[in-house]
């Protein structure tokens, strides 16, 4: 970013850009490609994904791995309890950070790294993001608003 080159021009320390790892479990073959692509679509650098596909219905062969995206597929049974699920997955991830997304839910491209803005500057170990949506009649256009909420644990 401008300001990481900023601040190693001046001589000032530059932190390193923190590791995050996606955690996301689908029982939904056709909504894969969606969540590949929203990870995909991340301004985040250092981004991995780890995908519990949670039943039947998917394919033998992975999805593609997205460029510059580290991919971990895990596979679940049809009646494996979704929090053994997610459980197993974030025991995988390898990222610094560690953020669970849905597979039906829409995230703007800076989703992740506004997560880690957060964490930064408040010092929290845990942090979360509220979901503000507002219909723009004139425009026939839905934004997505970017409200970050903090938690100290």
């Amino acid at each position: 970013s401008g300001l990481r080159r900023s601040r190693g021009a001046a001589g000032w320390p530059v932190r390193p850009v923190p590791t995050v790892s996606v955690v996301v479990s689908t029982n939904r073959p056709e909504m894969l490609d969606r969540i590949v692509a929203n990870v995909a679509l991340q301004d985040h650098p250092n981004v991995e994904l780890v995908l519990a596909l949670h039943g039947d219905g998917f394919d033998a062969e992975p999805p593609a791995n997205p460029d510059g995206i580290d991919l971990t597929v895990l596979r679940f049974p049809a009646d494996a309890v979704f929090g053994h699920v997610l459980s197993e997955a974030s025991a995988r991830a390898g990222g610094e950070w560690i953020t669970k997304m849905d597979d039906d839910d829409w995230y703007g491209a800076e989703h992740v790294s506004d997560l880690v803005l957060a964490a930064g500057y408040t010092g929290a170990d845990l942090v979360g993001k509220g979901s503000e949506f507002v219909y723009l009649e004139g425009s026939d256009m839905t934004k997505i608003g970017r409200a970050s909420c903090r938690e100290r644990v």
